[in-house]
């Protein structure tokens, strides 16, 4: 409302303009009295906490980070170093004679010795290019030695051994065909000039909820010709590395994690690293909040860490910058360092660690803070009562006024003193109550227009001997233009149906009265009898066409001769006739017409016919609305499901398959708007005679009884 209006309002009243004017705003009183100390307050709050909380984080979080990351680092290499220098040490007795890479039987007792004194290392295995393999795991709880003789198409057997580290012959595990050659590590070993670490996978294929993973270390040997003698791999499980790290005094508070280039996770101090289904877990899929927090910040897994944040190596003095994110309502630091000791192992250390857990002095300034703000909000409470005597009683006057009007007191006027805002509020309260009461005219007047409307479409049905009829018209406001009749000709025979289908342009009262004049039209110049349809629609076009209104209609006027086989019809533009034979199973439009009405006059207009039409056949007549209805996805209803509602219940009567055809639109629709009128209408050739009547519900639907 405009500050003149209350102005004139004050004026009526015999308020002086300059006193209107003086009146304080409430919501300035507002803004003084409740958030002006509240933001003072906040504002000191903030300023301490900045001051004595941004350097104790920096420091004391980056430090605590650091400590951790190292020694998880320092773990995780100690611990894969052991596979490193087993490695080393093989391929040293291989090149000094000690061991054979062909007599793999003398392995046996010595593989055994260095898998005692290296508790770290899972297995080892050795493989050479006639497909001789030998190996030694520790797997299933138990340690199992097998050899496989490549001469033999690589024939394996497989036995457990003692803690003596004697070979149990007797108790064969299993016998199974094993080539070295075609596996992973060895074809790894070969495309790499050095050794290197293989990608993680899962231990001997084990699967489910408590399977782990492990990684193996492996080299191609050469003899003094620099020729491949074989290939070596040393294995590790990765589960002690997530032992160790739930070990840590820094897992209470915080969470490691170690991830791959794949951003994969290898171990963890929280969650699970595999998944219940047998496959390894990513970052983003751990059960830790942390973890899925932090997977957002992790490099892409088809590039290196170093192309995406750089990271500080494994064995250098420069620590990784940490960075904050929040889990969930808590704030975290976090460091991502590169662990590359080894070719082929590009992995990271992700540590995270709460704020809370080194911020003792932010918590007390914290503490300080919360007692400031309750005193803040005490001393606003209390401003609130002082000045909420001030607002309570125009309330009231508003809450008292509103029940007059609610209880149909539309003439009480409503005064309000004390602010300017007040007194706009009640003029404008004034001004509501009298639009509702024109509302409410306008209301009453729609109803006589909806109740007028729905009396021009026809109240019973036609009785017609050989044709079932049915209609149906719903409108999407309280008046529409959709219209349809069955007109009644002198000399027209009785087993003939005279039915008109017409739809105006958009909907409400001004296409309502379109639809009304056209109605008039046709009734008055079908009643001589003497003109064919393409003429009779002529003159109803030449009486829409002299009004310059703006709205078009289409209209399609239908004859249905059952005893004479035929439908004759003309279309003003209107959608064509769908006519079903149950017989040959086939639709037929009857899509002969001319332009819409009310364009230009004097348009000649044609007559059309169809022949054939026997018993059993349904038209279906009716405007746009009934197929480009639409759900609450916008997709349209269609005419193909239309057809196949109509096929489906042909053999039933009219007013069954017209009840079908609007459950089929409700079911489409669903919760969404009807945009539109809906129309149609209904006709079943039959073998005698058939006849009906109509009456209109109360919402202005026309249905059978």
């Amino acid at each position: 409302m405009r500050i003149g209006g209350a102005e004139a309002d004050a004026r009526a009243r015999g308020i002086p303009p300059a006193a209107f004017r003086r009146l304080p705003s409430l919501r300035l009183l507002i803004t003084l009295i409740v958030v002006l100390p509240i933001a003072i307050v906040a504002a000191a709050l903030v300023t301490i906490s900045i001051m004595t909380s941004r350097d104790v984080a920096e420091q004391l979080g980056d430090e605590l980070i650091q400590d951790a990351t190292g020694s998880v680092a320092a773990e995780a290499r100690r611990y894969i170093g052991d596979a490193v220098r087993v490695s080393d040490l093989y391929t040293r007795r291989i090149a000094t004679g000690k061991l054979s890479p062909t007599d793999l039987a003398t392995w046996e007792q010595v593989m055994f010795d260095d898998l005692a004194t290296n508790p770290n290392v899972a297995s080892i295995c050795f493989g050479n290019p006639r497909g001789d393999a030998v190996y030694l795991q520790r797997a299933h709880n138990r340690v199992e030695y097998g050899i496989a003789d490549g001469s033999r198409d690589c024939d394996a057997l497989e036995w457990p051994v003692d803690a003596s580290g004697h070979v149990q012959r007797d108790k064969v595990i299993r016998q199974y065909t094993y080539d070295p050659r075609g596996r992973p590590w060895y074809k790894t070993a070969l495309r790499n000039a050095t050794a290197t670490w293989t990608d993680v996978y899962f231990w001997f294929g084990e699967v489910g909820g408590e399977s782990e993973t492990g990684t193996g270390y492996t080299r191609a040997v050469h003899d003094g010709d620099n020729n491949v003698v074989g290939v070596l791999t040393v294995d590790v499980t990765l589960s002690a590395i997530s032992d160790f790290l739930t070990r840590q005094p820094f897992s209470d508070t915080g969470s490691v994690f170690i991830i791959d280039e794949h951003n994969m996770l290898v171990a963890a101090s929280s969650g699970r690293v595999n998944s219940a289904e047998g496959t390894r877990l990513p970052l983003s899929g751990s059960d830790s909040p942390a973890a899925r927090a932090v997977a957002t910040m992790a490099p892409p897994a088809t590039q290196s860490s170093t192309t995406t944040r750089p990271f500080a190596a494994l064995g250098t003095t420069a620590a990784a910058a940490s960075s904050r994110l929040n889990v969930g309502k808590e704030a975290m630091r976090v460091s991502q360092v590169a662990l590359r000791p080894y070719p082929g192992m590009n992995w990271r250390i992700i540590t995270v660690l709460p704020e809370s857990a080194f911020l003792s002095q932010a918590k007390g300034m914290q503490r300080r803070s919360i007692a400031l703000a309750a005193v803040a909000v005490a001393a606003a409470v209390v401003l609130g009562l002082v000045f909420s005597r001030r607002l309570s009683e125009p309330i009231i006057q508003l809450t008292r006024h509103a029940a007059r009007i609610g209880g149909g007191d539309l003439d009480a006027k409503l005064e309000l003193a004390g602010a300017r805002e007040l007194q706009q509020l009640a003029a404008e309260t004034n001004r509501m109550a009298h639009g509702l009461r024109q509302r409410m005219e306008l209301e009453k007047s729609m109803a006589l227009a909806t109740h007028v409307q729905q009396s021009l479409l026809p109240q019973r049905l036609p009785e017609l001997r050989g044709l079932d009829v049915a209609a149906h018209s719903r409108y999407c406001d309280a008046t529409g233009g959709d219209y349809y009749d069955f007109i009644d000709v002198a000399d027209l025979p009785n087993d003939h149906a005279f039915i008109a289908v017409g739809d105006v342009m958009g909907h409400g009262v001004g296409s309502a009265l379109v639809m009304a004049t056209a109605r008039a039209s046709v009734r008055t110049s079908a009643a001589s009898g003497e003109l064919t349809l393409g003429q009779l629609m002529g003159r109803v076009n030449d009486v829409l066409s002299s009004d310059p209104h703006g709205l078009f209609m289409t209209l399609a006027l239908m004859v249905v001769e059952p005893s004479r086989s035929r439908v004759r019809w003309a279309s003003a533009g209107h959608d064509p006739v769908i006519a079903y034979d149950p017989a040959g199973d086939s639709f037929v439009e009857l899509d002969g017409g001319d332009i819409p009405l009310g364009i230009t006059g004097g348009y000649p207009f044609q007559n059309f016919t169809h022949e054939g039409i026997a018993p059993g056949w349904v038209l279906f007549a009716g405007t746009d609305g009934v197929w480009e209805a639409r759900d609450e996805d916008r997709e349209m209803y269609g005419k193909d499901r239309l057809r196949d509602v109509i096929r489906e219940h042909a053999a039933k009567t009219s007013q069954e398959i017209a009840e079908a055809v609007q459950r089929s639109l409700a079911k489409f629709v669903g919760g969404g708007p009807v945009l539109d009128d809906i129309t149609f209408v209904v006709v079943k050739v039959l073998n005698e005679e058939a006849s009906g009547e109509m009456v209109t519900s109360g919402e202005g639907i026309p249905c059978q009884t």
